[in-house]
């Protein structure tokens, strides 16, 4: 059953001048994998970054 839900958005230029780096979001889970302790983890990530255009991450993680 999944234990942790989130959500996340922000603008990294705040700040910054002459950066090509905008919006941010992603959003995760961290999921239990039956009675044991093992997790996983799956995370997505998107940026609008100048030139490289929609730049999007995935990642994901097991731990014991």
């Amino acid at each position: 059953m999944a234990e942790t839900f989130f959500i996340r958005t922000g603008m990294t230029t705040l700040f910054r001048q002459d950066t090509e780096e905008g919006l941010t979001f992603g959003a995760g889970i961290n999921y239990r994998l039956g009675s044991s302790s093992a997790k996983i983890k799956i995370n997505y990530a998107y940026a609008a970054f100048g030139r490289l255009k929609n730049v999007q991450r995935l990642s994901l993680g097991l731990t014991f």
